[in-house]
């Protein structure tokens, strides 16, 4: 059963003033420009500010009091997680919202491609604390795109950071960026390990129907 967020903010009422308070304000304000404000890091990874801080640290202090974490969904690689519907219904729509009319536009832009909405994704919240699970092994996402957004600041843990071994790159996304990039068999990574503190993300595996 999923766990309520009882309280009296708006972070889950999606209204006409949602998009200007709690996504990146140079997302909203360059009106979208992936291309301007997108670094790549190696070939097809490529990072670019999607949420607030405000919308970040709000979403930290609900997931702190969320107790139905699970290690029970991914059998090879494990991770210490809730899939974002079980976590809050009402962020999940909006979430969803938000891929289609957010970050899948990104793919086209960036990978100069038409992806089209046929697709359907796995969405999922993460946590990393030493006691608990303090890092990810090497591993291909089952997904044709993978998006990763970081909630945690750097002042939250030590140490953690992606490893993409072909790019020979460590890559510690900025709070509230997004990184995007081919699943399968292209970019092999995992997750080095947090030594102090606690790291939160979500992470979206977007699969195309053909």
């Amino acid at each position: 059963m999923s766990e309520k967020n009882e309280d009296n903010d708006d972070l889950f009422e999606y209204n006409d003033t949602w998009d200007e308070k709690y996504l990146a304000p140079e997302l909203v304000l360059t009106n979208f420009n992936y291309q301007l404000l997108s670094e790549e890091h190696g070939f097809g990874l490529f990072t670019f500010p999607l949420f607030s801080k405000i919308f970040c640290e709000k979403l930290i202090s609900k997931l702190r009091n969320f107790n139905n974490w699970t290690v029970n969904r991914h059998r090879t690689y494990p991770t210490n997680d809730v899939l974002i519907e079980e976590f809050d219904e009402r962020f999940a729509k909006i979430y969803d919202c938000i891929l289609r009319n957010v970050l899948k536009p990104s793919l086209d832009k960036l990978y100069d491609c038409e992806i089209g909405d046929n697709f359907k994704h796995e969405t999922f919240i993460i946590r990393y604390k030493p006691e608990l699970q303090g890092h990810l092994d090497l591993h291909h996402d089952h997904s044709t795109f993978t998006f990763c957004v970081t909630f945690s600041s750097d002042e939250d843990y030590e140490g953690g950071g992606t490893y993409f071994p072909k790019h020979k790159l460590v890559l510690k996304a900025n709070q509230g960026v997004v990184a995007v990039h081919p699943g399968m068999f292209t970019h092999r990574h995992g997750v080095r390990p947090i030594v102090s503190g606690e790291r939160y993300a979500m992470v979206s595996f977007c699969r195309l129907n053909f």
